[in-house]
């Protein structure tokens, strides 16, 4: 071989090397542009907080805005001092902040209202209310799921008047008055007395042809570590209340199932093109029910025990891994579960932060998004995990502090 061919060979061996060291499906990120959850200061005003979320999916502290809701925060009462405001989580609940299309949705429990904002296309971080915050018609709402399809808002409410109540909206001229309440009969006190007996999370089915409400129970034998005096021995599992939605309405008529080996449920998501509904359950870990349209009653799928659980209380799901990511109040982990087997995929620990646990998430694109109280800390934290490589490959992007402490923090939702 000549040394000219020697020459050119070498060339082309060297491309190839350094062509195949690039990914040949490289792409952009998926990263939303602004993330939002609210301050819910107890007996104070409430308000949005809005970061800034780069290409990267990092969060960014130029450009943050605080807009009032018009509203009061609240907390329920801590069983353990009986006395003060919870701060690890303060709404025993999921979901107080929603986004749909270009709408921002803000429970205020303090208050008993509602608020509706607009998202500025250019600036998402600038957010207008939309008309005035609306009564509820019931005490201490917590959760709010939204069907776009039917314009409708529905509020989950945990107070001495509990139950469920909706309202119709205008993308223009904001929310209408409630309808009256579809009462769970919970029986408890405004603010509610620990984080047991109470609507969990209220959402639609994918189709929004059925609304959803998860109950929690009270666990026997003191089996989460609280006061006897506290929870006595009732042995109630809680539930998932179903309702048909017929045209822009919610009707009354209930269906309520207690899935086989529910105890606590709490977050939930569902599973885009199935009727599986992901379920975080604080007294085993995390699951998979699935619901029957034509009799709404939900079945136990997927039932896994997480080693770890204290207060597994958060779900969501990613359509780009095909798994489910559960956060724990009281255990700074971040679980990633694979939905058809029930294995434990990955468990990120980040205790290093300093946080105590996780509560709301979001799953948005290449990312997961968690909310971190602030106790012991004196301060809220927010985490970031890149799971742009698949299933399996979830790692700690960013550990993120806004500023101010918001002590009391609660909800998470993303927009862009």
């Amino acid at each position: 071989m000549s040394l000219l061919s020697r020459s050119i060979l070498a060339a082309i061996l060297a491309f190839s090397v350094v062509v195949n060291a690039t990914p040949l499906t490289s792409r952009r990120l998926n990263a939303p542009q602004v993330l939002y959850f609210m301050t819910n200061d107890p007996n104070q005003p409430n308000s949005v907080v809005a970061v800034p979320v780069g290409r990267n999916g990092q969060l960014r502290k130029n450009g943050m805005t605080v807009t009032p809701t018009g509203g009061l925060g609240g907390a329920t009462i801590d069983p353990f001092t009986g006395t003060e405001p919870a701060a690890v989580d303060a709404l025993a609940s999921a979901g107080s902040v929603k986004v749909v299309g270009r709408n921002l949705f803000v429970v205020n429990p303090g208050s008993n209202t509602l608020t509706m904002f607009t998202i500025d296309n250019r600036d998402p971080t600038k957010l207008t209310m939309l008309g005035t915050p609306m009564n509820t018609r019931g005490d201490f709402p917590t959760t709010v799921g939204i069907s776009r399809r039917r314009r409708l808002a529905c509020v989950g409410q945990n107070g001495v008047q509990s139950g469920i109540s909706c309202a119709s909206y205008s993308t223009r001229t904001g929310l209408k008055p409630f309808d009256a309440r579809r009462d769970f009969g919970l029986n408890n006190t405004t603010p509610p007395f620990n984080a047991y007996n109470g609507i969990s999370t209220v959402f639609f089915s994918e189709e929004e042809n059925i609304l959803f409400a998860d109950v929690k129970g009270q666990p026997r034998d003191n089996q989460l570590g609280l006061p006897v005096t506290v929870v006595p021995e009732l042995g109630s599992f809680g539930f998932l209340a179903a309702f048909r939605v017929n045209r822009d309405a919610v009707l009354y008529d209930v269906v309520r199932t207690t899935p086989e080996g529910a105890g606590v449920m709490f977050g939930a998501a569902i599973i885009p093109g199935t009727k599986d509904i992901v379920l975080a359950d604080a007294s085993y870990g995390g699951g998979v029910i699935t619901y029957d349209e034509d009799t709404l009653t939900a079945t136990t799928k997927i039932r896994t025990v997480f080693p770890t659980t204290v207060f597994t209380c958060w779900a969501g799901y990613s359509e780009l891994t095909e798994t489910a990511f559960f956060t724990d109040g009281a255990v700074n982990n971040l679980i990633e579960m694979d939905v058809d087997s029930g294995e434990i995929v990955t468990v990120v620990n980040i205790s290093a932060n300093g946080n105590f646990g996780q509560t709301d998430l979001q799953v948005s694109g290449d990312f997961v998004y968690s909310l971190s109280a602030n106790f012991p800390t004196n301060r809220t934290g927010l985490n970031v995990y890149d799971i742009s490589q698949g299933r399996g490959t979830v790692n700690l992007a960013q550990s993120f502090f806004p500023g101010a402490s918001y002590p009391y923090s609660q909800g998470m939702a993303t927009w862009g």
